[in-house]
């Protein structure tokens, strides 16, 4: 009597030949929950499913206290996800925390985790930029003309550099978080100049300017 003895096939993950970071660029700066982006090469002929594959990414922080953080996708598979063609995403369950690391992504072979062959500088901030502190606006022939000091702080106090400035337009005065604000512009550098028709009846108009960072950190937005 003969029997036959069916072998698994092996893991599509043993084609992968090397895997390289892609996105967040290296030296970015990031909100806590970032999209992280890896590159895959398949060896051979062969273009393993990313079903079927299995990465890790691993943080190792590069200022103390940071803690470091390991994704395995064998271990948890949520947040994983195909991208473009042999392009795999991964975004955190939880926020990270602010500091400065250095990210690597790894392949499973089927038999043990091969790492990536570039190590990514990364930089969490999760505190947004200070308030504008004074915000100043006037009537010009043109409209109307806002300026402001550029802000060079976060809200803790420590250097930040501002990506942005965001320019709402609210129809009355009322807080922010009481009336939806009408976003009219995105800005480099103060000034700005409003140059839509003045409301019917000369209403008063109010304005509000916001600064965002790099990692798209605003005071007061709530996504």
């Amino acid at each position: 009597m003969l029997a036959l003895l069916l072998l698994p096939e092996p893991a599509a993950a043993t084609t992968v030949e090397r895997v390289f970071p892609l996105a967040p660029i290296s030296g970015a700066s990031v909100g806590p929950i970032p999209l992280f982006e890896l590159g895959y090469e398949p060896l051979g002929e062969h273009d393993p499913l990313v079903r079927q594959a299995r990465f890790r990414i691993t943080l190792r922080p590069l200022r103390s206290p940071a803690p470091s953080y390991e994704f395995d996708q064998r271990a948890e598979p949520t947040g994983w996800m195909a991208g473009e063609a042999r392009h795999v995403l991964y975004r955190p369950r939880a926020p990270l925390a602010d500091g400065v690391y250095g990210w690597t992504p790894w392949f499973w072979n089927g038999t043990t985790w091969i790492r990536g062959s570039d190590e990514f500088r990364l930089r969490v901030d999760s505190v947004p930029p200070a308030e504008i502190d004074r915000l100043r606006v006037s009537r010009s022939p043109e409209g109307v003309a806002l300026d402001w000091d550029a802000v060079t702080l976060d809200r803790d106090g420590r250097p930040e550099f501002v990506a942005r400035y965001h320019v709402y337009r609210y129809e009355r005065a009322a807080d922010a978080r009481a009336i939806r604000a009408r976003r009219i512009a995105e800005v480099r550098e103060p000034p700005y100049v409003d140059r839509a028709p003045p409301p019917v009846g000369g209403e008063i108009l109010f304005y509000r300017v916001a600064a965002e960072d790099e990692a798209g950190n605003e005071p007061g937005r709530r996504d």
